[in-house]
């Protein structure tokens, strides 16, 4: 009897496995989407945890070297790093880096683009010497893969170009930023949203080395290509309306930059909330142009306002 009832155990829940495999991967996608939600309107606070939840579970459903497990891994890694976290998000993106040699081979694009995830993150560290090995590297990778032209290779480039920018060796990563920005122009078309990011840290290195009209110019076209493709409300609009306001200051444009920094606010308001801390930084570059321009009243009420978000954080 005692054997029976092993055998229609056994015979249960080999059953039963099989739907619980499924809802526990359905829990794990739907962790993956809420964070993808919060990931994209920058609340990467709150996206901490359906970030590690995805990983427990991924790591229980599908085996501590599955591939979801890698996606996992690189979701945490990329929250804690946007919270400043870099040390934390080290080991993970290491991880995921040995899981995709594992699961792909050494030679695939997965690892390169895990290898290209852990050299930002040592160039974050100020570990530009493993940085840039490992960025030459990713790039190598990817090129043997797909092709020096592949878009793909812009990634690379721009990481690469960042890195460079903060060694101070400009001249490299001005080419680099171009040629990433290129090779997208090239690939999809000179009004495609892929451009956006390459337009922006061009626009951004310009303004950084006081070339505002050059970088005024670029991002005024970045703008554009936001407002064609997603509406003027969407809030890759807003970040860049913050940066074109950041070099109209630059410029002494002060009135300019209100009016940026206000449609960009308006943007930030609807897409997440009224007290988010993106809320709060476009409040401060409000009330310094209202002061530029004498405007202390507003300023005092645009800071008040500031003020009272940070405290009830």
């Amino acid at each position: 009897m005692k054997f029976l009832s092993k055998a229609l155990l056994l015979a249960a829940l080999s059953i039963l496995c099989p739907a619980f495999l499924e809802a526990q991967e359905s829990s794990w996608l739907e962790l993956i989407t809420k964070y993808e939600i919060l990931r994209q309107q920058g609340l990467y606070l709150e996206a901490v945890d359906p970030a590690k939840r995805g990983l427990e579970i991924a790591e229980r459903t599908f085996g501590s070297e599955h591939p979801n497990v890698g996606r996992s891994l690189n979701n945490l890694a990329f929250v804690y790093q946007q919270l400043g976290k870099d040390v934390e998000a080290e080991p993970l993106y290491a991880r995921a880096l040995e899981i995709a040699k594992k699961a792909f081979g050494p030679d695939h694009i997965n690892v390169a683009i895990s290898i290209s995830n852990l050299a930002a993150n040592y160039t974050n560290q100020g570990k530009y010497t493993e940085a840039e090995t490992l960025h030459k590297k990713a790039l190598a990778l990817i090129e043997k893969t797909l092709g020096s032209e592949h878009p793909h290779v812009t990634t690379c480039f721009h990481n690469l170009a960042g890195l460079y920018e903060q060694q101070g060796k400009y001249v490299k990563a001005e080419d680099l930023y171009k040629k990433a920005l290129r090779i997208s122009e090239e690939a999809f078309g000179g009004n495609h949203p892929e451009l956006g990011p390459h337009l922006n840290s061009l626009a951004l290195f310009y303004h950084a080395r006081g070339k505002y009209d050059e970088a005024e110019i670029l991002i005024m076209r970045e703008i554009k290509i936001y407002e064609k493709s997603f509406g003027r409300r969407y809030p890759y609009v807003a970040t860049s309306l913050h940066n074109l306001g950041k070099i109209y200051v630059s410029q002494g444009k002060y009135a300019e930059a209100e009016s940026c920094y206000k449609r960009s606010l308006a943007i930030c308001e609807k897409e997440v909330g009224t007290e988010h801390p993106d809320v709060v930084f476009v409040l401060e570059n409000i009330a310094e142009c209202c002061r530029k321009m004498g405007k202390y009243e507003e300023a005092e009420r645009v800071e008040a306002r500031a003020k009272k978000i940070r405290s009830n954080k």
